[in-house]
């Protein structure tokens, strides 16, 4: 095999970087891989053409070419590497002349192989191949590309095999995943169980005492996974945290400058209404929660949310063995709180809501706690066994709301800053009780809260931000 000097592979990227400058159109780019421009002193661009000096039939053909693009000087290149650029005799075959005499299903076979950023370069500079990886034949691609964006779809037991994906913005979702998969987000899909052991504590001798784990998964009577607190209530505090953060649309910058009348418009605004909810300031996300049986939601949107379940502890002679038992559970001091908390948040020693790094709604009480360790305010409804808790993230309102068994309860923290909602949120839940706390992100199960018919309501708000 020949070897390609650098220079000859440095004179072909900045020609496909120069020609992105001049803004040519698809039906240049047969002639692109030929084409570099050269910077000289008087800052003054002159075409060159690469030939193969070899090969009389390609120095003819390159011939040609200068010929219509006027002063050109050549450069020594390999015949594969612009052969695929342009329409060469039939009894010349070329990599691309191969690759489109395969059958479609070879296409796709190998361009399975790739990853979405990949497709989506191939889907820019091949005609034949947009069109193929567009077509409805590409579903099956579309879906591979999908897995390995949310590697818990295929991981997944409970995840039937063939999975149809779902946009409410658009009539063919298919055509349009190249676009939906662009604005993924890693969404959380189970419990983090490397937090269930807490750090062991340092003595004044300087002693290191390891520390039990309190948290322990069970399996719950409905088969999904669940999550038992079994220490002494009223005497420790333990979280549960997701494996990764919410889902978060990307912060969009302004293009320009605004006017002082625009500005002084929006400072009337805010000030009677609080701060501005632009429906530009925020680009959507894709982060698929199920609707139905193998249906997945893929609609791009602007509010994170999860749920949690609280079921009744099981009786003492099916707990497996642990060196800890659980405490008989009495009624006036168990407490579940359901909120979200930063990174710096002490899953250990607070409940969501007692410092400034979290926000949580209280089972207790009803209460909404923040930076404090007593409640702000009566926020809703108190809550135990048998009740399913949510909370999302609304990031055009700026707001925090939870639901209760489906119903939306309103907003509870509200008019958050940017800088907050820029950093990771994790699902958090506190619990001070016996009983099995089961955590729902939608990989596996419907939510109980109609979070699609919420979505729609935001739905001109998202095209919108997509234009």
């Amino acid at each position: 095999m020949r070897r390609v000097s650098s220079r000859q592979r440095l004179v072909s990227w900045d020609a496909f970087d120069a020609m992105a400058a001049d803004d040519l159109s698809l039906q240049d780019y047969e002639t692109c891989s030929l084409v570099t421009l050269d910077i000289a002193s008087n800052n003054k661009r002159k075409r060159r053409v690469k030939q193969e000096p070899s090969d009389a039939s390609t120095h003819s053909t390159l011939s040609t070419l200068a010929s219509s693009l006027g002063e050109v000087h050549p450069v020594a290149a390999l015949p594969w590497e612009f052969a695929a650029s342009y329409h060469q005799s039939d009894d010349t075959p070329s990599s691309a002349s191969e690759l489109s005499s395969l059958m479609d299903d070879a296409q796709l076979h190998i361009l399975s192989f790739l990853n979405v950023q990949d497709v989506r370069h191939i889907m820019k500079v091949n005609r034949d191949q947009h069109s193929l990886i567009v077509s409805d034949e590409a579903e099956p691609l579309w879906q591979d590309l999908a897995h390995q964006e949310w590697t818990w779809m295929r991981n997944s037991t409970t995840m039937p095999t063939t999975t149809l994906l779902q946009d409410d913005l658009h009539d063919n979702t298919s055509s349009n995943l190249n676009m939906l998969l662009s604005l993924a987000c890693p969404t959380p899909s189970q419990v983090d169980e490397s937090i269930f052991t807490p750090p062991p504590r340092t003595l004044r001798s300087g002693r290191v005492v390891p520390r039990p784990a309190l948290l322990k998964t069970v399996q719950a009577e409905n088969g999904y996974a669940a999550v038992q607190f079994v220490g002494p209530i009223g005497q420790d505090n333990r979280c549960i945290r997701a494996n990764v953060p919410m889902p978060r649309p990307k912060l969009l910058q302004a293009k320009s400058k605004p006017s002082r009348r625009g500005l002084m418009s929006r400072l009337r605004r805010k000030r009677c209404h609080g701060v501005s909810t632009s429906s530009s300031t925020w680009r959507p996300f894709v982060a698929p929660f199920c609707l139905k049986d193998s249906v997945m939601n893929m609609t791009p949107r602007l509010v994170s949310y999860y749920e949690v379940s609280i079921l009744q502890a099981p009786t003492p002679a099916a707990t497996s063995n642990t060196s800890v038992r659980p405490s008989p559970s009495t009624t006036l001091s168990e407490c579940v709180a359901v909120g979200l908390a930063l990174p710096d948040f002490s899953l250990h020693k607070c409940m969501p809501g007692w410092d400034s790094f979290s926000y949580g709604y209280h089972g207790d009480d009803g209460g909404i706690f923040h930076a404090k360790g007593q409640m702000l305010k009566q926020y809703g409804p108190s809550f135990g066994v048998g009740d399913i808790i949510g909370c999302g993230i609304d990031y055009h309102q700026r707001a925090i709301f939870f639901t209760r068994n489906g119903e939306f309860l309103g907003y509870a923290f509200e008019d958050l800053d940017t800088t907050l909602l820029t950093r990771d949120l994790y699902p958090v839940v506190g619990t001070d009780t016996n009983h099995l706390i089961q955590c729902n992100f939608g990989t596996d199960r419907p939510f109980s809260f109609d979070l699609q018919s919420y979505m729609e309501k935001q739905k001109d708000v998202v095209l919108g931000s997509l234009h």
